[in-house]
């Protein structure tokens, strides 16, 4: 049950002349009115936002208690970067989602290794339904923060508007719910894509933050998602091209060698390197990047511009001088192709938030299995882009981009 900032519940209303609220599951039916009483008459005029909204915040506050013993009973750690917060364990935020699975909301399922989706989503598909009719109707979903705070989301289709209502409900010091904020603003787009992801847009784009938010409707593959934490996620869009050029192990092509350096790091050492841009020793920097490839010593030389006399490589950290960053990307291998060869090739679309892509583009990394259990990339080949096009790329180093007229 991945992304700790999601938990949702969602509840369909048709609205026509009364408002619309989260259900507990197996409500008590209120008492109807005549439909000519005096009590009737006074629900027909428009909806006002503020008792629409004082209805969800108490709405919120009885879900809260829901998991108020739970969330007592949990045992708090300070959060890392913030020593003041403290954080729950996922097997806590795990066993509050499945309480309220079990109880039949609809629940944003989170996990540490594979993307959130929201389970129970039915309610959420005959909302779309309804809107696309240009009916009125409200859905309402809820996230759970890693604090355990309680964050209450309201999307609204009435009269041709759309709204985002925003309500946060977190806990003080003696473990009671109360009211943090509430907030409402107009949905600027949104979208439901076939594949089951729902885009939303609450605000202008201002290129600090994705330019929409994102909730995916089914869960994913485990076993492809493992592929793509193991293959992919560790090198990614950023500040490199190993998945941005054709290249196989015939012909390297673009690829840039230098700039993989810190990121092969991590795969192999576990944490970040420390070191500032400057000149790698040859046996640091070959013992990070060459086992991944099938290429000779002189060629590797080469391509990534060693400097004999220093017995070195150079390399330059990324920064903003340098940064190459294109939108938030996520990988994921819907595919994997076993080859006559003894390699596999795992076909990876890359979703873009920013652009409400499910397919931003599409690449195919062929892979070779080692005995000793590691693996080598031997090949990468763009097979699908959007009108978008590719993330940019630019190599960190003056003449980076790893051919032979480089170094000269």
């Amino acid at each position: 049950m991945k992304i700790k900032c999601l938990l949702f519940m969602v509840c369909l209303s048709m609205v026509f002349a009364l408002p619309g609220c989260i259900r507990s599951p197996q409500p008590e039916e209120p008492a109807v009115e005549p439909s000519g009483s005096a009590a009737a008459e006074e629900t027909e005029p428009e909806l006002e936002p503020a008792p629409e909204h004082s209805t969800l915040e108490q709405q919120a506050l009885e879900i809260a208690a829901q998991y108020q013993i739970r969330y007592r009973d949990a045992e708090k750690e300070k959060e890392e970067f913030f020593p003041y917060d403290t954080v729950l364990s996922q097997s806590d935020i795990d066993a509050i989602e499945e309480q309220l699975i079990g109880e039949g909301y609809p629940v944003i399922n989170s996990d540490e290794t594979v993307p959130s989706y929201l389970a129970n989503a039915e309610a959420f598909y005959a909302f779309w339904e309804a809107a696309a009719r240009q009916e009125e109707a409200q859905v309402q979903f809820l996230s759970l923060s890693a604090s355990g705070a309680l964050h209450v989301q309201q999307l609204e289709f009435r009269s041709g508007t759309r709204t985002h209502t925003s309500v946060l409900v977190d806990w003080d010091a003696d473990g009671q719910p109360y009211l943090s904020s509430t907030e409402q603003r107009d949905i600027l787009d949104w979208e439901l894509t076939e594949a089951g992801n729902f885009y939303f847009q609450i605000v202008p784009s201002d290129g600090h933050y994705d330019d929409y938010s994102f909730v995916r409707l089914t869960p994913v593959d485990e076993a492809l998602y493992d592929l793509t934490e193991k293959y992919i996620i560790p090198i990614g869009y950023q500040s490199n091209n190993l998945f941005l050029c054709d290249w196989d192990r015939t012909d390297y092509g673009a690829l840039c060698f230098n700039d993989l350096f810190e990121f092969f790091y991590r795969v192999q050492y576990g944490e970040y390197y420390t070191g500032h841009s400057g000149n790698i020793p040859s046996s640091l920097f070959e013992s990070v990047i060459k086992p991944y490839f099938s290429i000779s010593l002189e060629e590797f030389r080469e391509r990534s511009l060693y400097a004999e006399d220093l017995d070195c490589y150079p390399w330059h950290e990324i920064g903003s001088d340098n940064l190459t960053y294109y939108a938030s990307l996520a990988p994921e291998v819907t595919e994997k192709q076993e080859n006559d060869d003894g390699t596999f090739t795992l076909v990876v679309d890359v979703r873009c938030n920013d652009y409400k892509e499910d397919r931003l583009f599409t690449h195919e990394v062929t892979i070779q299995p080692l005995e000793d259990g590691g693996y080598q990339y031997v090949g990468n080949r763009i097979s699908y882009q959007s009108e978008y096009g590719l993330p940019n790329y630019v190599p960190r180093l003056p003449q980076g981009d790893g051919s032979s007229d480089d170094n000269t």
